[in-house]
């Protein structure tokens, strides 16, 4: 049960999982220190990290009691996570990953929000060390319209902030045995259990992509299959929940997210694989003429070695498609 009566519990538990980064992990720990918020708790959990992550996470508990270290074999981001959340007492959680950093008024901004008593989500928008820009948030995001909220936000874990209450009530946790897409679970689980949310505008939490060729950032088959495991313990979770009208049109797109990467992330692109994973929504996809996708997937094979065209291609493929989802859209 969650810890609401405990007053001398901080007003949020900042969830830091370590894993092999100390030559990253001091520049997050302290931007996490400097922060202008300061009642704040955070819980690093050293998932048996080979290298010095773990002497670490000590040194800056011995210096902040703020900090507390969970030291434990290794078994995975979701495992580390939820061992976070189990031992949390703040009123808030938030998730850091250990070799991004937060600029020092991230929770100052994310806690401070005028509608902060009654909203149940908060967020805050993103940047990266890469050249993908900023992912900023819109200006006109309708609270009640989980149509475009859904889609005005990253399914990371990150930069937000959940309440704990809902958390534990409801059971959320992240799923072990998924190493791809735990973020998506988790993230669209605790959704399906709230009904307002609340977001800061300006890009307060930075996501370091320190090796582009790493398994989040590049695609196999075995990774596909990860993402699409992910995918259908979510939709497994919302049907159970009773919310799948209102998540239909964030489920589909999560499952042509899957879908595509058969076409244009694979070396050798797969047809086959891509008609029969999630095959009930090849009906509501425009183009779905098994001649018109080999089409798609040769010019994808011949521009494999130039990636902004081949995606180029796609999302010029997806907006053709915009006319028939108007339909799936009017159903939600």
């Amino acid at each position: 049960m969650a810890e609401t009566c405990d007053s001398t519990a901080p007003k949020i538990s900042i969830i830091v999982p370590v894993y092999n980064v100390e030559k990253y992990l001091r520049r997050c720990l302290d931007s996490i220190v400097a922060q202008t918020f300061t009642d704040w708790e955070c819980i690093l959990i050293d998932d048996g990290s080979p290298d010095n992550s773990g002497v670490i996470c000590d040194e800056y508990a011995e210096k902040d009691s703020r900090f507390r270290v969970i030291h434990q074999k290794n078994a995975g981001v979701s495992a580390a996570r939820n061992a976070g959340l189990d031992a949390a007492r703040g009123e808030w959680v938030g998730f850091v990953d250990s070799d991004d950093w937060i600029e020092k008024e991230m929770l100052f901004s994310l806690l401070s929000v005028k509608d902060i008593a009654t909203t149940e989500l908060v967020m805050c928008s993103v940047k990266d060390t890469l050249e993908l820009g900023t992912f900023m948030l819109p200006d006109d995001i309708d609270k009640k319209d989980w149509k475009n909220a859904l889609s005005a936000f990253l399914p990371s874990a990150c930069a937000k902030a959940f309440r704990r209450e809902i958390i534990e009530a409801n059971k959320i946790r992240f799923p072990i045995g998924v190493k791809l897409g735990e973020d998506t679970c988790f993230t669209y689980m605790y959704l399906a259990n709230i009904h307002s949310i609340s977001w800061v505008k300006e890009p307060l939490y930075t996501y370091f992509i320190s090796n582009p060729e790493s398994a989040c950032h590049t695609v196999s088959v075995d990774t596909i299959f990860e993402f699409k495991t992910a995918v259908e313990h979510l939709e497994s979770y919302i049907e159970n929940k009773g919310r799948g009208k209102d998540f239909s049109y964030c489920l589909y797109n999560l499952k042509m997210n899957v879908k595509s990467r058969f076409l244009f992330s694979l070396e050798k692109p797969d047809f086959d694989k891509w008609r029969n994973t999630f095959s009930e929504i090849n009906s509501m996809i425009l183009i779905n003429e098994k001649s018109s996708f080999k089409f798609l997937v040769f010019y994808s094979q011949i521009l494999k070695k130039h990636d902004f065209i081949a995606w180029l291609i796609f999302f010029v493929y997806k907006a053709i498609s915009k006319n028939r989802l108007k339909n799936v859209r009017n159903d939600i």
